[in-house]
């Protein structure tokens, strides 16, 4: 289950310009697509998300490309 419908595109923009700004992240958000892609193919962290699943029932069948691909594809919905 998702909650996709209660997005407001607008509001996480914004939300996400004020704390990545006040992060001083701004530019690895800048480059998601090249971020997701580095920590989808990174070993350390699927051994890491590996771990996530079994302490966390509520991830399911997620794996981390998947949850990567979302991130990508929730930023692109939003014009970012």
């Amino acid at each position: 289950m998702t909650r996709r419908n209660e997005l407001v595109p607008l509001d996480l923009k914004n939300a996400l310009v004020a704390t990545s700004t006040k992060r001083n992240s701004r530019e690895t958000i800048d480059n998601y697509h090249h971020a997701m892609d580095a920590v989808t193919n990174d070993e350390t962290m699927l051994k890491r998300w590996e771990t996530y699943v079994k302490d966390y029932s509520y991830v399911g069948a997620l794996t981390l490309p998947q949850a990567c691909a979302t991130v990508c594809e929730i930023l692109d919905s939003i014009g970012w």
